[in-house]
């Protein structure tokens, strides 16, 4: 039974890259795989012959079901047994590191600053025991981001996604990319990402990342498109309703009011903080990105608190 199909359409020139990208994109097809059977096998294991690295992988394998708030809280969860287990698991390090990203990110818990230590934790232990590592690179990334310190978040990026050609990689790079105003640079690295990792659990984060490069950069048509098809992709996430904005920068208020008004009740409550965490620091942008983003959204109703 075939599981998988990918075209790359390219020039020539660009065939060696393109080799490259494909066999990232069979790997990460793969990863997807493996998760699913190693949840399978997790299932006939006795608690004696279960290890960290099953619970790790475990959790792992909720994470690709979907990045929702069960699945997330359940990942952490076994990614702290794992560690009990095994405190230098760089997996279960990597687990805690992902899902604590999430949880602050899309406001999962009531104790913030909790959850702010358990991230500089996950960052500490995976530089003493996966320095060079692909999870220690998304911890330290996400920490200059907490900081709102996008230069080295930048730089970060740069050489995590030189080392590691992986769709999180370069997604976070393009990310970095973003706040630091570079838009046009941050469409190509996260578009990237997305051709890399098209079922990646993460892909409704990239696409809501390549929504706000579009925004930055004036193309509101661009970031409607995208904001609309992250929140397909996954609706449960606390991104600003960018579409919203977008629509109402293009003249098409009614639209924008009701997208909105979709984006309340699915999100009950939300306000100006909420976009404030999701767009740390000064300003994201020197040409008022998250001013603009949320002058249109107080627009349409949203409140500060």
């Amino acid at each position: 039974m075939q599981r998988w199909a990918g075209a790359f359409d390219v020039e020539r020139a660009e065939l060696a890259q393109v080799v490259g990208d494909f066999a990232v994109a069979i790997d990460r097809t793969i990863v997807a795989e493996l998760y699913r059977s190693t949840a399978e096998r997790f299932a006939t294991l006795s608690p004696s012959e279960v290890t960290a690295d099953d619970l790790a992988m475990q959790g792992y394998a909720l994470w690709y079901r979907g990045v929702t708030r069960e699945n997330v809280l359940a990942a952490s969860a076994l990614s702290d047994r794992a560690l009990k287990m095994n405190p230098d698991s760089a997996r279960a390090w990597g687990g805690v590191s992902f899902t604590t990203v999430a949880i602050l990110s899309n406001s999962w818990t009531d104790d913030r600053p909790a959850a702010v230590r358990r991230a500089e934790e996950a960052a500490a232990n995976l530089e003493r025991v996966d320095r060079d590592g692909n999870y220690a690179y998304s911890s330290k990334t996400f920490l200059h981001y907490l900081k709102g310190d996008f230069p080295a978040m930048l730089r970060t990026t740069t050489e995590w996604s030189g080392r590691y050609r992986l769709p999180i990689a370069l997604a976070a790079h393009g990310g970095a990319l973003l706040y630091n105003a570079r838009f046009d640079e941050a469409v190509s690295a996260i578009e990237h990402a997305l051709r890399l990792g098209p079922r990646d659990p993460f892909r409704a984060e990239w696409q809501y990342r390549l929504a706000l490069a579009h925004f930055g950069a004036g193309r509101y048509e661009l970031a409607r498109e995208w904001s609309q098809t992250a929140a397909q992709t996954n609706g449960s996430l606390l991104w600003p309703p960018i579409h919203a904005a977008a629509m109402l920068r293009l003249g098409q208020r009614e639209a924008a009011q009701q997208a909105f008004d979709a984006h309340l009740r699915r999100h009950p409550g939300y306000v100006t903080a909420q976009v404030m965490r999701r767009m740390p620091g000064a300003d994201p942008a020197p040409d008022g990105l998250r001013s603009r983003l949320i002058g249109s959204l107080r627009e349409l109703g949203m409140r500060d608190q």
